[in-house]
């Protein structure tokens, strides 16, 4: 099934009272027709630190750990990248100095 999974895309979302809440996009090819159709996961919420491990089938509306920490790790790049700590230059530099 692996094979068949293409991720795409990554959508964050902030509540007003600051809850994070990830849908996660991917292409699903199916074999019978040669076709890939898009698919969007619902939104899931960060677990609460009281929560040691949740499962999608013990409580389906939190991300599992793991997936967390994934996603924090990512924004974490994000944020390196928009601040010039990657290849390429600040973002937000300006030109004349």
């Amino acid at each position: 099934m692996e094979h068949r999974i293409s991720p795409n895309e990554v959508v964050l979302a902030y509540s007003s009272s600051g809850e994070l809440s990830v849908k996660f996009g991917f292409k699903l090819y199916l074999p019978i027709s040669g076709e890939s159709v898009p698919v969007m996961t619902p939104a899931l919420k960060e677990p609460p630190s009281t929560m040691k491990n949740p499962t999608g089938a013990e409580h389906p509306e939190f991300l599992a750990t793991q997936t967390w920490e994934a996603v924090q790790h990512l924004l974490d790049e994000t944020e390196k990248y928009i601040k010039g700590r990657r290849a390429q230059g600040n973002l937000f530099e300006s030109d004349a100095k």
